[in-house]
C-alpha cells in the first residue's frame, strides 16, 4: 500500500477516536520523520533525495553517533557528503546502508494513540526500541520526549515513527490481534502467497478482505513469492542466441588451435626439408675443392 495512502486510513481512524472521545483532548504537534524508500542505486544518485529530506544514521560510523540528523550537501564519485551540526561530513558510498533519508512531516499526538516506530534504537532509560513495533503515547513532555504506556521514554531525538491505527502487511509480521481488515491494494507485486500467509495469521477471531477485483485477487495468491532468477527472465529466443554464441567461440577457438597445429608443424617440415637439402650442397662444394686442390698438385 502507498504510504499517503495508509497516511490518509490512519488520519481518518484517528480523526473517528477523537469524535467518540477515545483520545485526550490536549494535543502536541511533533515533527515525526518519514522514511522515503529509495534503492541503492537511486541513493547514489542526488536526483532522487526531495529537496527537504534529513538523513538519519540508523547506525554508528565514522563518528557519527546513531540517530544523529543532517542535511544533503551533494554526492561526488565515491562519497556522500551532508551537513552534520555545523561540519561536513562524508559518508563513503559503500556506506550508504547506515543513513535513512527521511521528509519532515507534522502530526498532532495525544495521549493514547498510536505510533508504529520505523528505526532501532534505545529509550532515555536504555530499552531497546525496535523498527516495526506499535506503541501507545501516555504522555508528550515538554522536552519533547514522549512516554511510552509501557514505561520507555522516546528521546526527544527520536522521530522516525508513522500513526499506528493501520499498518502495511509487511509491517505487521510478528503481531497478533483479535480482528483484522485487509484492504487489498489490487497492485499484483504487492501480494503473493507468502505476504498472503502473513496477513491472514494475524487474526485470532476473525478477518474481513476489502479488495475492487476478486479475480486478480486469486491469481495474485497463487504466485509463490520467490524471486526470480535473471535467467528465468531471459526470453528463450535470447537463450538460443547466447547458445548460438557459445558455439561459434567455440568453433573460433577451435579453428585458432589448428591453425597454431599447422604453422608449427609447416615450421618443422621447413626446418627439415632445408637441413636435408643442404647437406649434399656442403658435400658437393667439398669435392670441387678437393679437385681443385688435387689438380694443382699434378700441375705441381
Amino acid at each position: 500500500m502507498p504510504i499517503a495512502s495508509l497516511r490518509e486510513i490512519n488520519d481518518a481512524i484517528r480523526e473517528r477516536l477523537r469524535e467518540r472521545g477515545l483520545l485526550a483532548d490536549n494535543e502536541t504537534e511533533v515533527t515525526a520523520l518519514e522514511q522515503v524508500d529509495l534503492t541503492v542505486a537511486q541513493k547514489l544518485d542526488a536526483r532522487h533525495y526531495p529537496a527537504d529530506c534529513v538523513l538519519v544514521f540508523n547506525r554508528d560510523l565514522s563518528g557519527c553517533i546513531r540517530g544523529e540528523q543532517g542535511k544533503l550537501i551533494g554526492i561526488t564519485a565515491k562519497r556522500l557528503a551532508l551537513e552534520l551540526n555545523g561540519k561536513v561530513r562524508h559518508v563513503p558510498l559503500a556506506r550508504l546502508d547506515h543513513i535513512n533519508v527521511c521528509r519532515e512531516r507534522a502530526i498532532a499526538l495525544s495521549p493514547g494513540d498510536r505510533l508504529q516506530l520505523k528505526a532501532n534504537s534505545t529509550s532515555v532509560e536504555g530499552r531497546k526500541l525496535a523498527s516495526g513495533e506499535v506503541v501507545s503515547v501516555a504522555q508528550i513532555r515538554s522536552s519533547g520526549a514522549i512516554r511510552l504506556a509501557d514505561g520507555r521514554v522516546l528521546p526527544p531525538h527520536y522521530r522516525q515513527f508513522l500513526r499506528g491505527y493501520a499498518v502495511t502487511s509487511y509491517g505487521s509480521q510478528g503481531k497478533t490481534v483479535d480482528h483484522v481488515l485487509f484492504s487489498d491494494s489490487a497492485i499484483r507485486a504487492a501480494t503473493n502467497a507468502q505476504q498472503w500467509y502473513v496477513t491472514i495469521s494475524r487474526g485470532r477471531k476473525s478477518i474481513q478482505i476489502f479488495t475492487p477485483d476478486k479475480q486478480q485477487l486469486r491469481q495474485a495468491i497463487m504466485r509463490s513469492g520467490e524471486r526470480e532468477l535473471a535467467l528465468d527472465l531471459v526470453h528463450a529466443r535470447t537463450r538460443r542466441y547466447g547458445v548460438r554464441q557459445q558455439v561459434l567461440r567455440s568453433v573460433r577457438r577451435g579453428r585458432e588451435f589448428a591453425r597454431r597445429i599447422c604453422h608449427g608443424a609447416t615450421r618443422s617440415w621447413t626446418a627439415a626439408f632445408i637441413k636435408s637439402r643442404l647437406k649434399p650442397t656442403n658435400e658437393i662444394r667439398n669435392e670441387q675443392t678437393n679437385a681443385v686442390v688435387r689438380a694443382g698438385v699434378l700441375a705441381a
